[in-house]
């Protein structure tokens, strides 16, 4: 479900509305969230969150680079599931220039085929704009096209040059720091409780439902009239 984004992020959405909440769209100064008159906070700016003045290191940001194939043809296995995969090949077939060993990947969308990728490790310059350690991170990797070539045509007797309709994306990852780079913690601002969750690089969805609740935990925690058994009711609540 995560690869179909738009599909899927408009369910978050309506989901959220049936539960009672709304949404205003608002520009907000990230250091000045004391202006906003709510007890709790939640900071998930991603990379607008580099923005904070707490956040003095050089960011890390990394560059991926994508192939779509425009198709409505669906992946499925002989149990009728989805096919996905990624794959490894190895530091002799697959690397960026500083040696670290990439991977290529496939993920089918209900319009088109998503294959990838590449990380390749950059920052941002006195514009906001993305600026590589190395002239050689933009270049486009043919080993997303020629390994997946490979793979698709071996394992599933599909040839991509069957599907002519191809498109070259590029996309940033904010990772904030190769060693820790996710941030969830709660700080005190004023009279509101603000809790950063941003940092989570390429694995945002995937971490989305994790992160969540610990929020809710961090939450709850601070709360000094909840009781245990209340806590750990999250974990079964339904978010079907």
């Amino acid at each position: 479900f995560f690869t179909d984004w738009n599909t899927y992020f408009n369910q978050l959405i309506q989901l959220f509305k049936r539960n009672n909440g709304s949404i205003i769209k608002r520009k907000v100064d990230l250091n000045l969230l004391n202006n906003i008159n709510h007890n709790i906070i939640i900071n998930c700016s991603g990379a607008g969150s580099n923005d904070l003045l707490e956040e003095t290191n050089t960011p890390l940001i990394v560059l991926g680079h994508l192939l779509k194939i425009k198709t409505s043809k669906p992946m499925n296995s002989p149990l009728s599931k989805p096919i996905s995969y990624n794959f490894s090949p190895g530091i002799d077939i697959y690397k960026n220039y500083t040696n670290d060993p990439l991977d290529v990947y496939f993920y089918p969308r209900s319009t088109d085929w998503v294959l990838g990728g590449s990380r390749f490790i950059g920052t941002l310059d006195e514009n906001g704009q993305w600026a590589p350690d190395s002239a050689t991170s933009e270049v486009y990797p043919r080993e997303i096209l020629d390994l997946n070539k490979e793979i698709l045509h071996h394992s599933f007797d599909i040839n991509i040059e069957d599907y002519p309709i191809k498109s070259e994306y590029k996309a940033l990852r904010y990772v904030r720091d190769i060693n820790n780079g996710i941030r969830i913690v709660p700080t005190e601002t004023h009279s509101s409780m603000v809790i950063h969750n941003y940092g989570h690089g390429g694995a945002g969805v995937t971490l989305s439902w994790g992160s969540a609740y610990r929020i809710l935990n961090i939450i709850l925690r601070s709360q000094s009239n909840v009781q245990q058994e209340v806590i750990e009711t999250i974990s079964q609540l339904d978010f079907s």
